[in-house]
């Protein structure tokens, strides 16, 4: 689970998304997933991290 993952609990974990969805960085695809916005992002992201 992405709270155990992150070590936080779901009410911090659902602010955060709400804050990405307000930003436009993210939006609701479909029930409990999310998508970016900005194409590549996700590429992006994970090479940032490597």
């Amino acid at each position: 689970m992405l709270t155990k993952r992150l070590r936080i609990d779901s009410s911090s974990l659902a602010q955060r998304r709400s804050d990405l969805i307000k930003k436009g960085l993210i939006y609701a695809s479909e029930y409990g997933k999310v998508a970016f916005t900005v194409p590549n992002m996700a590429k992006f992201i994970n090479n940032y991290l490597d």
